[in-house]
């Protein structure tokens, strides 16, 4: 299944905080006689995915899962969800003082602060900064056009316009603190992504067929209508792009086979990991790759090269899990399960 990051961006109302989830139970004991299996609501630390701590179960639709200093944020029906690692939280609500009874979330980033986008019915998108707890919110650029993604490198704002006849990546805080238009007639955008040098889309690639292209720029020069071409001709998952400021690396069926790929500046492609992966994320920090496989299997890859080593295998019989997000701590899973409720899970690393 073709998973595109503009389409998880469909919720639109308030953001909120998280409320303690009542009625946790203990695992059973290995050997018990009798015992009912846990409930497959995914209130049962280390049972959905095991060695983990349950962070979020709810009723509600959750997509585009990222993490930063403890806390796991998911974009859910009516805005985002915040909860930290240690509290289980369902029902969330007044995340961020903004009424979103009028507006459509477009994308957000986290890192030393939350950076977001809207659309409104009124046509006065915004492009929104906050603090990580959704205090001191403001205007960062007003009036635009339709935005969705948004990406980081330091201090930079990279979003992407998809309200013309084809998507525009714009910056912020690239040329001077104003915005400035950085890569132009690109096609449908799946993905935006940045790292220190170079930002990223994952975009239509204009063959007719459904495949796309990943085309990148350096975050200090625009390159207009002339990206970099990376790859071409292949179905991408929205969410299994990464890039290590100097390589990208690409979930595909590139070479037939379900792998994961790194593609160097020049363009040459070598099998990084022989098996799918659904959703990558990478941290330069520890140059580490982490992944996400179809089958539940959480773990990861030095940059370097080797063997990957599985931090847990979340049970496919409880539900089904769709993507991983990072910080310095923890990995966090989002799952779908056969309850029909969604939750989130930390891993620690």
């Amino acid at each position: 299944m073709r998973v595109t990051l503009a389409a998880l961006f469909t919720g639109a109302a308030f953001l909120g905080a998280c409320a303690d989830l009542a009625g946790i139970t203990e695992l059973p004991e290995a050997g018990d006689s009798g015992t009912p299996p846990p409930p497959n609501d995914g209130s049962v630390d280390n049972f959905v995915c095991p060695n983990s701590s349950t962070v979020i179960v709810t009723t509600d639709s959750l997509g585009f899962l990222a993490a930063t200093n403890g806390y796991a944020y998911a974009e859910n029906n009516f805005g985002l969800v915040r909860c930290p690692v240690g509290s289980t939280c369902t029902v969330p609500t007044n995340f961020i003082k903004q009424d979103f009874s009028s507006a459509i979330l477009g994308g957000y980033a986290v890192d030393t602060n939350l950076t977001y986008s809207f659309d409104t019915i009124s046509g006065q998108s915004q492009i929104r900064t906050a603090a990580l707890d959704g205090t001191n919110d403001q205007v960062l650029l007003g009036n635009v056009g339709l935005p969705q993604d948004i990406a980081k490198s330091g201090s930079k704002v990279f979003w992407v316009d998809a309200g013309g006849s084809a998507s525009v990546v714009h910056c912020i805080g690239c040329s001077g603190n104003g915005d400035a238009e950085w890569m132009t007639n690109l096609g449908f955008v799946d993905a935006l992504w940045a790292d220190a040098n170079d930002v990223y889309v994952a975009a239509d690639d204009g063959s007719k067929n459904g495949t796309d292209g990943i085309y990148g720029c350096s975050v200090n020069s625009p390159c207009g209508s002339t990206p970099r071409t990376v790859v071409t001709g292949v179905d991408i998952y929205g969410l299994g792009t990464a890039s290590d400021g100097t390589n990208v690396y690409l979930g595909t069926d590139l070479n037939v086979d379900y792998q994961v790929v790194k593609i160097d500046p020049s363009g040459n492609q070598t099998v990084f990991l022989n098996q799918e992966a659904d959703s990558i994320a990478v941290d330069t920090s520890t140059q580490q790759l982490f992944y996400m496989s179809p089958d539940g299997e959480i773990g990861y890859v030095p940059l370097q090269g080797g063997a990957p080593i599985t931090l847990t295998t979340c049970n496919a019989s409880f539900g089904t899990v769709s993507q991983i997000a990072i910080d310095s701590t923890y990995v966090y899973v989002l799952v779908t399960l056969t309850s029909g409720n969604l939750g989130v899970y930390a891993i620690s690393r």
